[in-house]
């Protein structure tokens, strides 16, 4: 995981500097491979549009989702786990993350980059037949992800908790200096977004199953001491581990394990931290 970490800071500290150059260079080499399906031509001719203004001064602002190509070791390993996804997807659930993927809201394109993350790093590290897709839950809502651990099928459901409106307004002037784009203002950052979000999650799962929510926290300042102490005591139903990632890797210190009903094994929770933990893991990162 180490490379892949190093890739993933150098990332987020450099300063983000578009060129239609740039622009043209990338959707060249992605030509007639699965990211072209995602990311056609009309996205790029926007994203030239706006490299443009960039260049010019007249704006800072730029796709989050063509951030997520601009690393050449990130595009090689975003084709290799997408192709190791798009067997196990029907087409409307394929359809779907292409769309999310290459979304204007960030919210959506971060959310599709860390399912193709998750779900690809486990797809490269795991036999082909103890993987599944989109497993039917309750109602018409699914599990992003159902693995066999051990000797039963554990159930993934992937979320990201993206910044505040107020960490978002910063983001221009982020891409423009090495500078943090988030506030020392904590006053507000109480644990009710991550509480609220896996609340919302969890009942999208089957009660009394081995259910394990993967979260991604966007902003660090949602770990106020306040926040992780209100997070680490809420009693959480049909979810039996959960495992929040930061910008880059995984929070070992806020890994917790909730309703004793949809618990795994002590070796299923060892087999799964190591997979999204280990040096074979890859994260990806963005602005």
């Amino acid at each position: 995981m180490l490379r892949g970490a190093q890739l993933a800071l150098d990332r987020m500290v450099n300063p983000f500097k578009p060129s239609v150059a740039e622009v043209e260079k990338i959707q060249k080499e992605i030509e007639g491979t699965l990211l072209a399906e995602i990311f056609p031509t009309s996205f790029f001719a926007s994203v030239k549009g706006q490299a443009k203004a960039y260049e010019a001064k007249l704006s800072r602002d730029i796709s989050d989702a063509y951030s997520i190509l601009q690393p050449p070791e990130q595009r090689t390993k975003l084709l290799e786990f997408l192709t190791l996804m798009k067997p196990k997807m029907s087409a409307s659930n394929w359809k779907h993350l292409c769309k999310r993927m290459r979304s204007d809201s960030r919210s959506q394109s971060l959310l599709g980059l860390f399912e193709v993350a998750i779900t690809g790093n486990l797809l490269a590290q795991i036999p082909d037949n103890r993987v599944s897709l989109n497993i039917p839950t309750r109602g018409k809502k699914d599990a992003d992800i159902g693995v066999v651990l051990d000797d039963r099928m554990v159930h993934l459901e992937i979320t990201v908790l993206d910044e505040s409106d107020q960490m978002k307004a910063r983001l221009p002037m982020r891409r423009s200096q090495k500078v943090s784009i988030w506030s020392s203002d904590v006053s507000e950052v109480n644990g009710s977004r991550q509480i609220d979000r896996i609340t919302k999650k969890s009942k999208e799962f089957i009660k009394g199953h081995p259910n394990v929510l993967v979260i991604q926290v966007l902003n660090p300042l949602d770990w106020t001491e306040i926040a992780r102490d209100a997070y680490l005591k809420h009693e959480f139903k049909n979810v039996g581990l959960i495992l929040p990632f930061d910008r880059i890797e995984l929070e070992k210190d806020y890994v917790r394990e909730t309703d004793d009903a949809c618990r795994l094994t002590e070796k299923e929770r060892q087999l799964l931290i190591n997979l999204l933990s280990g040096d074979d893991f890859f994260p990806f990162g963005y602005v």
